[in-house]
């Protein structure tokens, strides 16, 4: 049976599109940093004493009267609508700014201009706003401040007014409140821990008896302990890519043989993989482990990354605490490394039987692509003794995962 060679265009295909995807939205986020300073400047060059058609601006007609909407609807909290707009649309540009992508950030800006708009309407009697009778917070706020005082009260309007600030931001952001105060907390306690220790190390020294030393006496001055740089971690190297056995094909004979027999299709007939599953170095890698033993650091968790195995999905880094760590206190770390590493989620597995280690899992910026004729053309499928081989994917490591079908009777 003759081998077809097929080069199928699907995978380079969905990184095309998913890199017309990313230039979309840097696009979209350009588009709307351009609108959120065009009206900026509008709210900025807007005189509420005055009608917008007797108003000449920067901004043209559009703008003024953009802004003369702003001011009557939002007051001085339509400021807070651009100013939020901006801080999306920069997000896409700018790493640190941690703004979530989708519906989101939009909803929370939303939930935090209304905040504004009701706070400052119940303020209003003490801000002089020329904003005709909607005063600070603008019509919008007197609704939303009219409609709270209704149903909750004076002291309810409060409440849910100012708890919907710290809500759009978790909207904008989906950062943690709680592994943020976690955070400060322990870098307080170890700048605690650090200051009283200097104080009573000088006040030792001064309280030693003042011994006489002769005159040209040497003396040994002890030198300051050195910091210990832990090893670096071993890098695991993700497991070659099979390249043999491409035309693997087995005869299946029906009880009618000869040219009735059939044979599988050849794996030559899927894509082949085109580089390698991931593009950062060891160098990279052992940089990474570095980054991830001082965080768990500033939470007091002593230890060393003693093994790193980068996958096509995820890298896995294998942390060995110090003597005296409790496992639990690492795998209670899942959200604040998150935010720490700046990664979407971040899985800690463990304790690791064996090893007395934990292995922290941490998504990988770019997701590598797993063919499937690598799983086909490797070891583990080809000359697997399975009655119904099934291929599952790649492991954390990289190696080919195949699994026997008629061990799932659940899936049959």
């Amino acid at each position: 049976m003759a081998t077809i060679a097929s080069t199928s265009d699907k995978p380079r295909r969905a990184r095309k599109k998913k890199e017309a995807r990313r230039w979309l939205r840097e696009a979209q986020a350009i588009v709307l940093l351009a609108a959120a300073g065009f009206a900026l400047i509008a709210l900025a060059t807007f005189d509420p004493a005055q009608a917008p058609g007797e108003q000449q601006g920067p901004v043209g007609p559009v703008g003024i009267w953009l802004g003369w909407a702003f001011f009557h609807a939002l007051g001085y909290a339509g400021f807070l609508f651009p100013l939020l707009l901006a801080v999306v649309a920069l997000s896409a540009f700018v790493r640190p700014l941690v703004v979530t992508r989708g519906w989101p950030p939009f909803a929370g800006v939303g939930i935090i201009v209304l905040s504004a708009t009701g706070l400052l309407a119940e303020t209003s009697v003490l801000l002089a706003t020329p904003t005709d009778h909607a005063g600070a917070g603008g019509l919008v706020g007197w609704a939303v401040v009219g409609g709270l005082r209704t149903s909750l009260g004076d002291v309810g309007a409060w409440l849910v007014l100012i708890a919907g600030v710290p809500i759009g931001v978790l909207f904008i952001t989906q950062v943690s409140y709680g592994a943020i105060s976690r955070m400060v907390n322990t870098r307080l306690k170890r700048w605690r821990k650090a200051k009283p220790g200097r104080t009573s190390r000088a006040t030792a020294t001064l309280a030693e008896p003042f011994i006489e030393i002769p005159a040209g006496a040497a003396v040994a001055i002890p030198d300051e302990p050195a910091e210990v740089t832990p090893p670096p971690p071993v890098v695991v190297e993700p497991r070659k890519r099979a390249t043999a056995s491409l035309a693997w094909q087995e005869t299946f004979d029906f009880g009618k043989g000869g040219a009735e027999s059939f044979q599988l299709p050849p794996t030559g007939l899927l894509h082949a993989p085109d580089g390698p599953d991931h593009t950062f170095s060891n160098e990279e890698l052992q940089d990474n482990a570095e980054t991830l033993r001082k965080k768990l650091q500033d939470f007091e968790v002593e230890g060393r990354i003693v093994q790193v195995s980068p996958g096509p999905i995820i890298t896995s880094y294998e942390f060995e605490p110090a003597a005296g760590v409790k496992i639990s206190r690492v795998v209670n770390l899942a959200d604040d490394l998150a935010l720490a590493l700046k990664a979407a989620a971040v899985r800690i597995v463990g304790p690791i039987p064996g090893r007395g280690t934990v292995a922290v899992e941490v998504p990988n910026a770019e997701a590598g692509m797993v063919y499937l004729r690598e799983i086909f053309a490797s070891g583990d499928f080809a000359e697997s003794k399975k009655k119904l081989p099934l291929a599952l994917g790649k492991d954390v490591t990289g190696g080919p995962v195949v699994s026997d079908l008629t061990a799932m009777p659940h899936l049959l």
